[in-house]
Formats: structure tokens, sequence, C-alpha cells
């Protein structure tokens, strides 16, 4: 759906708009009647009757945006509340808790093989790879 930006009502100014107005008004001049009595055409145009409807219809969506969450919390937050924290008075099976108290787990051995210690002193037949396995290129 595309809107043509001349015939919509919620259409504002473009930027090439804003930037020759401001171009107009030439530099900014604080005095005690521009404070009190501005006459920029873009505020002035904030405050036709058109804008101020926009405005007010944005703000009723607002509220109702706000009162729906805010309901909702509430029903959320007495819905918690109103929930049994002990156990349910329904006729349910009551159930234990799967782990015992004081547990006794009994130690079987295992079987394992006998391990003897190795000879302090290499055998001949195994030193000689050994000694060429380390030895410098």
């Amino acid at each position: 759906m595309h809107f043509d930006d001349a015939t919509h009502e919620d259409a504002g100014p473009s930027r090439q708009e804003l930037l020759e107005r401001a171009a107009e008004l030439g530099p900014a001049r604080l005095t005690f009647a521009s404070i009190l009595l501005p006459t920029d055409p873009i505020l002035n145009r904030k405050m036709q009757p058109n804008v101020a409807k926009r405005r007010a219809r944005l703000r009723i969506a607002v509220k109702v945006a706000l009162g729906a969450c805010v309901a909702f919390c509430v029903f959320a937050a007495t819905r918690a509340s109103a929930m049994p924290s002990g156990p349910s008075t329904t006729n349910e099976a009551h159930v234990t808790p799967a782990i015992p108290a004081v547990s006794v787990v009994s130690v079987e051995k295992l079987d394992q093989p006998e391990t003897t210690k190795a000879p302090s002193h290499a055998s001949p037949q195994h030193a000689a790879p050994v000694a060429a396995r380390w030895k410098r290129k």
C-alpha cells in the first residue's frame, strides 16, 4: 500500500522543504520575545488543528497499549500469587522424592592383572634401537 505524500493527511514536509525554511529564518537569535512568542513556521504548523487531532489519536493509542500491558501484568501477578505453593488438594497421587535420604553403595573390586616391575637395566636387544633413535644426525 503506497500513499501519495501530498494527499495523505499524515504527510509532513519533506527534508528539502525543512532545510529551505531554516535557511529563510536565518541564524537563531534568542530574545525574550522569541522565547515567549516564537515565529517559527514549523512550530506554527504543529499547532494546526489536524496536527493536534493526530497527536490526540496517538496519545489515545499509547494509553490503550499501556493499559493493556498493565492489565496483563496485574493478571499474571494475581494468577501467580493464587497458585498453591504446597501440595495439591486434589485427588492426585502423592509423589515421594526419588532420591533416598541415605544411600548405601556396595563396592566391588575389579579383577586386576598382576603387574611386575621392569628390570632396572635394559636388555641388550632393546638398547640398540633406542640409542639409534636418539642419536643426532
